[in-house]
């Protein structure tokens, strides 16, 4: 195969090492994420608090970063992901 995808759920926890074996066997490394997006209401009561409604629905996103800029973009999606967020504080 000239190029493998590795995804991990949530994460980039392997990503390094995969880029690197992959790079050292003359494949072609695509790295990625599965990140599990939880859909809320803006209108919805509990919207201010990210603990009240548990059984909010959600969907599995497949992520591909097609070069180092889109790898940029995922680590701040797996971030913002992990922080309950979806905003960017901007300096």
């Amino acid at each position: 195969m000239p190029a493998v995808a590795l995804t991990d759920t949530n994460g980039l926890y392997a990503a390094v090492p995969f880029y690197q074996a992959a790079k050292a066997a003359g494949i072609k490394p695509i790295v990625g994420t599965v990140l599990d997006v939880e859909f809320r209401v803006s209108s919805s009561p509990s919207r201010n608090s990210k603990y009240e409604n548990r059984n909010t629905p959600s969907v599995a996103m497949v992520l591909l970063a097609a070069d180092m800029g889109g790898y940029s973009n995922l680590c701040q999606l797996v971030t913002l992901r992990q922080l309950g967020t979806t905003r960017i504080s901007k300096k």
